[in-house]
């Protein structure tokens, strides 16, 4: 082969990989196409679907189209010119939460803020918001919507100024003397989106603090409330509203309290120079409003302590109550109250009892050495102390965190409800307190039996055998809660409880339903322990015949535990396989589901 005729050869085999290669490429972008087609096709009938009447059709595509995520929104923009202004709407929404940080979608969602639909456009203005600091260049437009009739769209566009932040600020400032009393409340509540970052406006709030509008004071309140510190300038005036909300303009409050009491618990300790000189005012009205704002604070008003401690003594019942009130707000800094709160356990006013006795439960292990003292109001002739005063002592033990040593000599408390919460709590403690526990069984107090029998229950199996017989004795007393918890107990023992099948199995038939549950569910945990163990007792299987008939119990949890027992009784309950496929129908999932892994225990297949 020549020169010439290699080189044809050549050039020919160029020429075909080029068109092999460009074929390849137009195949490619033909791919591309199609694809982005498909996906056009594919979200526009997504898009047909959220016009369906059908709330589960609407419901799917939207779910469809979030799915798709930050890929499906270049598909979407074209959507929001749709004729369907509620298409419009949602489709907004879902832009700003798939990607709540898009910049590109701003000038295609502005032209939805002047749509003709109110809703289109408020859903938009939330949308956009929620792009934050983003979506600057739709302010001049949100601040349009903030003059709207429509009571919706100001509020909403507030919201999205507000998420904006402070390139917000300058197109706000002259609307805070706007004529109309919705857009200077709109200005408010766009500030107070902001909360610090706004600083620079206090002065401007603090002119709406005299507003003739109520709806704009109070939101001029909130919005000084998220600045914190930061707005000390304004204490001076909540003081004075504080005060002056007993007045009124036009026949409308002037402030609502539990805002500016909320505001200067925000702003904080720098306001107690201010507030703690009302707790001596002589109007009962401003003092009371002064502790409120103390109470909010909770442990930020520390430094009032001092001052607190004192109005502990004061002649007003009120004042002592309210003073007990906000000490226990401040947790364990108020410690050294506790001397003058323990005296105040025997106020002769009822309420001031009561703030005593919740103030001296809120400091936690501090307050462990007033316990015998509050005991005392469990026997107090008013009952709603009697009430405040078991919940007191219920929260001392959540948080006093009570060690073993401490829980020991409170077993043998005077007071039965003091002996109850011990007991439970010491159950906690495991084997190490089944000494002290057993003579609880015994206890004079129904109640404190009732506790001892729960505190072996938790305990399972670490209770050893110890405590079986008291618990047998339970399972035939008139009380049905005795009952209930003593065949709780031997069923969380396992297989420690076979000698009481013979005493369960009668409570299968007992007057009380929760009886009746736990009757059955016992003897299911008793059986299953015993297979844990390789063992099937005997005396198992005089409980089915009596098992079987609550399987048409009234009660869904009787259902249940009967069927969860004979499951694990095994092959001496197969004689229950009929009664139990009913159950696979049953009203409650429940006792469907018990129902099905009793028949599969018992071998049944459908």
């Amino acid at each position: 082969m020549n020169i010439r005729s290699s080189f044809s050869v050549l050039l020919v085999g160029l020429l075909s990989l080029s068109s092999i290669v460009g074929l390849a490429e137009v195949g490619r972008s033909q791919t591309a196409a199609e694809q982005q087609v498909s996906q056009t096709e594919k979200i526009g009938r997504l898009v047909q679907d959220l016009k369906s009447r059908d709330s589960k059709v609407r419901s799917d595509a939207e779910s469809k189209i979030r799915y798709m995520g930050k890929s499906a929104i270049p598909y979407l923009i074209p959507f929001l010119k749709n004729s369907n202004p509620e298409v419009r709407a949602n489709l907004a929404w879902m832009i700003s939460t798939i990607d709540e940080s898009a910049k590109l979608e701003i000038p295609d969602l502005i032209p939805l803020l002047k749509d003709a639909d109110p809703e289109v456009r408020w859903k938009t203005a939330v949308a956009i918001g929620k792009m934050g600091a983003s979506a600057k260049s739709a302010i001049p437009h949100l601040i349009i919507l903030l003059k709207e009739t429509n009571n919706e769209l100001p509020w909403r566009a507030a919201y999205a100024l507000g998420r904006i932040g402070e390139s917000s600020i300058p197109y706000l400032i002259p609307l805070f003397k706007d004529t109309d009393p919705r857009v200077r409340r709109s200005v408010a509540e766009a500030i107070k989106q902001m909360g610090e970052s706004a600083k620079s406006v206090i002065p401007d709030l603090i002119s709406l603090l005299k507003d003739s509008d109520l709806r704009v004071r109070v939101t001029a309140v909130d919005a000084l409330g998220t600045m914190g510190k930061s707005a000390k300038p304004a204490i001076p005036y909540l003081i004075a509203a504080l005060n002056e909300s007993r007045g009124e303009i036009d026949g409308a409050p002037r402030y609502g309290i539990d805002n500016v009491a909320t505001a200067l618990a925000k702003i904080g300790e720098t306001a107690l120079p201010y507030l703690i000189p009302l707790l001596k005012d002589a109007e009962p009205q401003v003092r009371s409003r002064a502790f409120y704002v103390l109470e909010k604070m909770g442990t930020s008003a520390k430094p009032a302590i001092p001052r607190l401690i004192l109005l502990l003594k004061d002649e007003d019942p009120s004042v002592r109550s309210s003073a007990a009130s906000v000490l226990g707000r401040t947790g364990e800094s108020a410690r050294s109250a506790l001397p003058k709160l323990i005296s105040l356990l025997k106020d002769t006013d009822s309420q001031v009892r009561q703030s005593a006795a919740w103030s001296i439960a809120s400091m936690g292990e501090s307050a462990k050495s007033a316990l015998p003292n509050l005991s005392l109001l469990l026997k107090d002739a008013d009952s709603t102390v009697r009430r405040n005063t078991t919940e007191a002592i219920k929260r001392m033990f959540e948080s006093g965190k009570f060690t073993f040593p401490e829980l020991i000599p409170l077993l043998k408390a005077p007071e039965p409800f003091v002996r109850v919460i011990a007991t439970l709590n010491l159950a906690k403690m495991g084997e190490p307190a089944i000494p002290y526990l057993l003579p609880l069984l015994k206890d004079s107090d129904r109640d404190v039996r009732h506790s001892a029998a729960i505190a072996f229950g938790r305990m399972g199996t670490s209770a050893q055998s110890a405590a079986i017989p008291d618990l047998i004795s339970f399972l035939k007393d008139s009380d049905p809660n005795l009952r209930w918890s003593a065949s709780a107990a031997l069923g969380n023992m396992l297989y420690l409880g076979t000698s009481a099948i013979p005493n369960l199995i009668p409570l299968l038939k007992d007057s009380d339903s929760d009886v009746r549950s736990s009757a059955a569910y016992a003897l299911g945990n008793i059986a299953l322990g015993n297979l844990a163990l390789g063992m099937r007792d005997e005396s198992m299987k005089s409980a089915v015949p009596s098992l079987i008939p609550l399987l048409k119990d009234s009660d869904k949890w009787v259902r249940s535990s009967a069927a969860y027992a004979l499951g694990n009784i095994g092959p001496s309950a197969e004689s229950s396989i009929s009664a139990l496929i009913p159950l696979l129908k049953d009203s409650d999932a429940i006792v469907q589901s018990s129902a099905s892994q009793a028949l599969a225990k018992l071998g049944y297949k459908p």
